[in-house]
């Protein structure tokens, strides 16, 4: 009698305002993740990006456990544009909160 016994990974990695796929352990397994709506990995950088994904290995173990946070993004695309066009430059107070504050205010 041949038995076969599942590989296993350990439970998957989890974040903040991310949901992912599945809870499956199993080998092979894919887990997508993505990022609530309006969330973003790394939202104010030029390489923001909402959905990230990892696999159960033969090894028993992910290819990847570093599932970042996800965070709001500070600029909304209303806003950049407004500060590109000249009418306001952002002004950060702190590290979370960004204002719109006219240029001739300045």
């Amino acid at each position: 009698m041949l038995v076969l016994a599942a590989i296993l990974c350990p439970p998957i990695p989890t974040a903040v305002n991310c949901i992912p796929s599945t809870d499956n352990q199993l080998f092979g397994t894919v887990v997508e993740y993505n990022c609530l709506p309006g969330h973003y990995v790394n939202p104010n950088t030029a390489t923001q990006y909402n959905y990230v994904a990892i696999e159960c290995l033969e090894t028993k173990s992910w290819n990847s456990t570093d599932i970042r946070d996800c965070a709001r993004t500070l600029h909304t695309p209303v806003a950049v544009a407004r500060a590109i066009s000249g009418v306001c430059d952002f002004v950060c107070v702190c590290v979370c909160v960004c204002v719109c504050v006219s240029v001739s205010a300045l």
